[in-house]
């Protein structure tokens, strides 16, 4: 069995260490390097593997879970109402500011299977270091809901930067999923 040091930060190490190992030992590594974000993979010596985090620098945006308050209104289902509104928090985690195009939202949400059911929030323009934010949104007013299966419990999508305009050290923590309880028959 082939062992391995993996050390530093790049997507190239992968192929690498598809090119130099056996391709069962060279997923294995590459389950564990997509699960760790691991770097450049090189085979070892006797030694047992050894894995290096990655300590990534730059902006890290995520939803708080926490400071996500999404609330069904009663009367929502009417034109000229509101289906559900909010307030929603988000976090740059990372150590790097994150700066954005002002044309892009910075936060969406939206029902997945009815896209004109969304809100897009423009601000803020950048986000420092640790800096937390929070935005209100508001789902549904003006849009038909009834004959549209909005019964019964739903997913509601709430994603930070879903244009992928910020480059960020992880981007697959962008998106949390609420589930609300709606009755539009």
């Amino acid at each position: 069995m082939k062992k391995f040091v993996v050390t530093g930060a790049t997507v190239f190490a992968l192929a690498t260490l598809a090119l130099t190992v056996a391709s069962s030992d060279a997923l294995a590594v590459s389950k564990y390097c997509r699960t760790h974000r691991c770097g450049p993979v090189r085979p070892a010596g006797p030694a047992a593997p050894v894995v290096a985090p990655i300590t990534a620098h730059g902006p890290d945006l995520i939803v708080l879970p926490d400071q996500v308050d999404l609330q069904v209104n009663p009367k929502g289902c009417d034109l000229n109402e509101e289906l559900f509104s909010g307030t929603v928090g988000v976090k740059n985690i990372g150590d790097g500011r994150a700066d954005r195009l002002i044309v892009e939202p910075i936060v969406s949400v939206w029902i997945p299977e009815m896209l004109d059911l969304k809100d897009d929030k423009l601000v803020p323009n950048s986000m420092a270091p640790k800096e937390i934010f929070s935005t209100d949104v508001h789902i549904g007013k003006g849009k038909i809901k009834t004959g549209r299966g909005l019964v019964g419990r739903r997913n509601v999508y709430v994603m930070v930067d879903p244009y992928n305009k910020i480059a960020e050290t992880n981007e697959q923590n962008n998106l949390l999923v609420k589930q609300l309880v709606f009755n539009c028959k």
